[in-house]
């Protein structure tokens, strides 16, 4: 295959206004999990999957008790907000600070419904509540309690706060915490989400609501809320295929997310469709792997697809996954690159090498002042594993299924009010959905002769990554006492040989999915491991002695063996601890950005024997992340005392 033809001939035929129109259609409606909005959604993306040129595409209904479970991961609750409203009742006045649907993000996802009338409740301004007292907390009960953000330091995590205050017998709260990091102008809303089985209310509001509230409390005026949902809604997935051979390739993009939610996800919803028309168009009849289209709720939804249709159903493991989530940034506005996420390091792929070498390709407006060179005028990076969408179900051991993730971080927007249409680049929409439908073109008809150019981006993409490697290492970072730090002088070398690993894992899977016997050439991999041992000997020399090695520290012998049911699931953990184990992971979850992607890729160390060494090496050089000894041990017993791990 000509890549920088198929890569223009699919840049120029995907049908960008099409996918903007849809991202607009999607952006009006609040596509909770399992609502009358996400279901309303999936009947726009079937219609527009349909045209698009996709055979068979069904949607499939699924139970939103908050009961089912696929693995570890259990069914959303059935749950459409109707009305949400917020009114202060000052003596001859009544003034409405919030309404939703009016104002979206406003009402917390699964808040607990009032009555019809609503309820008159005093409220509490929660500057002088204690939280780190016992719970139940005096002087809440029946309120609704205020929490600004300018005390948040003050206060546990939110899932903890909320159980805190539910305990406590509090009515709900309104809090600013979401909206602080938007312009303070903007008078919108952040996302907040309520445990699925909530029994109180919440609401975000802007920190100009909230000086509002706060003023109104320390004048004696009471508030009237009322809340209604209902709950006859089912979680909706929909599929559909571009039919071929198996193992098929996958696309999936997440549907769900409360309104406008244009970026994050309506961006990788409308791009799965462009991609479905971009490569039906150019069917030419040639016998070739199946393409799977996939939209559901975020891991739920995903994890029901490969329980029910993958392990008990018709279809088979996909040979590989492009997972879209947040793809059509615009990133002078939002201020993030286009970001590919590689798999964990035990399950070696092709796939990120493909995705940097067709984002190259890319065709480009601008070139050196001699022309010789084109100048992209946007951004993209590859970086390590984080598992923060849905890919991660497909790197867990029991599936162990090659994934990437195509998105943009950071984003300014995400999760708020301010995530619509306007902060959707046609441009940035247009690149990534042409780059994953060039990956999914190329897999899908690959053949032996394609195999020199695998191998070529494979060694590129691996010797890329050693020069990233040596280049961090040989700048320094600071150490801390008890962490294994893969970039540490003294596990450089290391990580420096994985990545030889990795890449002759790639070429063996290149092999196989070219139909190719025999073993990869001995010749690149000689290269590659050369090359890692000079760049060892180059970055350790200006921080030699600094760092230690696992082995280093008095550990325990044990051996860990994975037994939960499926894709690894935080929240299914949360769900399994004890409560002080609970309350652990969780704040370390809130207080340390890196922790969740550190449990991510640990988990994902895991197989049938598993040493503590092993474990936190190969999570080490998964996330590129300096891994505390105590935080690992701590984590490992709390998955021992689920039962989810044997020892």
């Amino acid at each position: 295959m000509n890549a920088a033809g198929v890569i223009d001939s699919l840049f120029t035929s995907f049908p960008v206004q099409r996918c903007m129109e849809l991202i607009e259609s999607l952006s009006g409606l609040d596509r909770f999990q399992a609502s009358r909005g996400i279901e309303a959604a999936a009947q726009q993306v079937a219609d527009a999957a349909q045209r698009a040129g996709l055979k068979d595409v069904e949607i499939l209904r699924l139970p939103a008790d908050g009961a089912a479970h696929w693995g570890t991961f259990r069914a959303p609750q059935s749950w459409t907000p109707l009305i949400g409203t917020l009114d202060i009742l000052a003596p001859g006045a009544v003034r409405r600070l919030i309404s939703f649907p009016d104002q979206p993000c406003t009402l917390a996802t699964y808040s607990a419904p009032t009555s019809r009338e609503g309820a008159r409740l005093r409220m509490v301004d929660g500057t002088s509540l204690d939280t780190s007292a016992p719970v139940p907390w005096s002087g809440v009960r029946d309120a609704l309690v205020l929490l600004p953000a300018a005390n948040a330091s003050r206060n546990p995590p939110t899932p903890l706060l909320v159980e805190g205050l539910t305990r406590s017998g509090a009515a709900g709260f309104a809090t600013d915490v979401a909206s602080a990091r938007l312009p303070a102008d903007s008078g919108a809303a952040g996302r907040i989400e309520l445990p699925r089985d909530a029994r109180i209310f919440g609401f975000s509001v802007s920190p100009v609501v909230m000086d509002a509230l706060i003023t109104a409390a320390r004048h004696g005026n009471p508030v009237r809320v009322r809340v209604d949902v209902t709950r006859d809604a089912h979680m909706p997935l929909v599929h559909g295929s571009l039919p071929g051979s198996a193992p098929e390739v996958l696309l999936h993009a997440h549907l769900c997310h409360p309104r406008p939610a244009a970026n994050d996800n309506g961006s990788g919803v409308a791009a799965l469709v462009g991609i479905a028309e971009a490569l039906s168009g150019m069917d030419d009849g040639a016998a070739r792997r199946g393409v799977r289209f996939l939209w559901a709720p975020e891991f739920a939804g995903t994890a029901a697809f490969l329980y029910d249709l993958v392990v008990r159903g018709p279809l088979s493991l996909p040979e590989c996954t492009l997972n879209l989530d947040m793809v059509g940034e615009d990133q002078v506005r939002c201020g993030g690159p286009l970001v590919i996420e590689r798999p964990p390091v035990h399950v070696p792929s092709y796939l990120p090498a493909l995705a940097e070498d067709f984002l190259a390709l890319l065709p480009s407006s601008t070139r050196s002042y001699s022309g010789a060179v084109a100048l992209p005028d946007w951004r993209s990076t590859t970086i390590p594993y984080v598992g923060a969408s849905d890919h991660a179900l497909f790197a867990d051991q029991a599936i162990m299924c090659p994934s990437i993730c195509m998105g943009h971080w950071p984003d300014r927007y995400r999760h708020s009010a301010l995530d619509t249409p306007d902060k959707v680049s046609a441009d940035e929409l247009r690149r990534a959905g042409s780059t994953a439908a060039a990956i999914a073109a190329f897999v899908r008809s690959a053949e032996a002769s394609d195999l020199p150019y695998l191998y070529s981006a494979i060694t590129r993409h691996t010797s890329g990554q050693m020069l990233a490697i040596a280049r961090s290492a040989a700048n320094g970072r600071p150490s801390f006492d008890a962490t294994f730090d893969p970039f540490a002088p003294v596990n450089v070398p290391g990580l420096l040989r994985d990545q030889v690993r990795q890449a002759d894992g790639a070429m063996a899977a290149a092999m196989r999915l070219t139909g190719t016997s025999g073993s990869p050439p001995q010749a690149l991999s000689s290269w590659l491991t050369g090359h890692a041992e000079g760049l060892a000997q180059w970055a350790a020399g200006p921080a030699a002695g600094r760092g230690a090695t696992v082995a280093s520290w008095d550990l325990d012998d044990a051996t860990y063996c994975r037994v939960w049911p499926g894709p690894f699931n935080f929240e299914g953990l949360l769900d399994a601890a004890a409560s002080a184990d609970r309350r652990w992971l969780i704040t370390k979850d809130y207080d340390d950005e890196s922790a969740y992607s550190q449990m991510m890729a640990m988990a994902m160390a895991i197989g049938r024997q598993s040493t503590f060494d092993q474990i936190i090496t190969e999570a080490a050089y998964s996330t590129w992340l300096p891994i505390n000894i105590d935080f690992a041990q701590r984590y490992l017993q709390i998955l021992a005392k689920t039962g989810w791990v044997t020892t």
